[in-house]
């Protein structure tokens, strides 16, 4: 294959996608929890039917606004709502999957199952506030930072690079651009090392 892009280029083109699909390497945490809202809204209600996707591939352009957030039609009954409201005291996912279950039955005109209005009542009524969001790194976290970070690999092999390198080659491949990338911006990881660890793992 030609090599369309000299390694500078490459460190710059790696540099601009880094910082466009920043949300993605450095600010997944929030896009895992929203994942994980949709889910428990889907699976606290029968007779599911998604309209749209909440794939992880598709999180991050739902949250820039290119997608649309993807509609889910349940019915919620007492016996399915229930558990969700037990679990909304301690855990903030469930709380906003509760407040997202509550916002679409509304939408709907549908109305609430009983346990559910009384949630909501005593929530406006300041009785309870929400529980605080989950601290520290969380589980599929790294999933959309690996991700994104193979995507930019991917584009700079199409573009003439070699992925990877042995270690008496010059610096000159897609991860060592990478790498060098991630350093200029002060992101981790950073090296060689950890990003050839990521596309031999994440590329197929």
């Amino acid at each position: 294959m030609t090599i369309q892009i000299s390694f500078s280029e490459a460190v710059k083109y790696a540099e601009d996608e880094i910082e466009r699909r920043r949300e993605e390497i450095v600010g997944s945490k929030e896009a895992v929890l929203a994942f994980w809202k949709w889910q428990k809204m889907r699976d606290s209600g029968t007779e599911n039917k998604v309209v749209g996707s909440f794939r992880k591939g598709d999180l991050i352009l739902i949250r820039q606004g290119k997608l649309p957030e993807p509609e889910i039609f349940c019915h919620y009954t007492a016996e399915h709502i229930a558990p969700l409201i037990e679990e909304a005291k301690v855990d903030r996912v469930s709380f906003d999957a509760l407040l997202g279950v509550t916002c679409d039955l509304l939408r709907r005109n549908e109305p609430l199952p009983k346990p559910l209005q009384s949630w909501l009542v005593e929530y406006l009524e300041g009785k309870f506030i929400a529980p605080k969001p989950p601290k520290g790194r969380m589980q599929n976290e790294g999933w959309w930072r690996n991700h994104a970070m193979t995507m930019i690999i991917e584009d700079l092999v199409n573009k003439g690079l070699f992925a990877t390198r042995n270690h008496e080659s010059p610096e000159t491949s897609a991860c060592d651009a990478v790498a060098s990338a991630m350093r200029k911006l002060e992101y981790t990881p950073n090296s060689y090392e950890g990003i050839r660890k990521i596309w031999n793992t994440f590329k197929d």
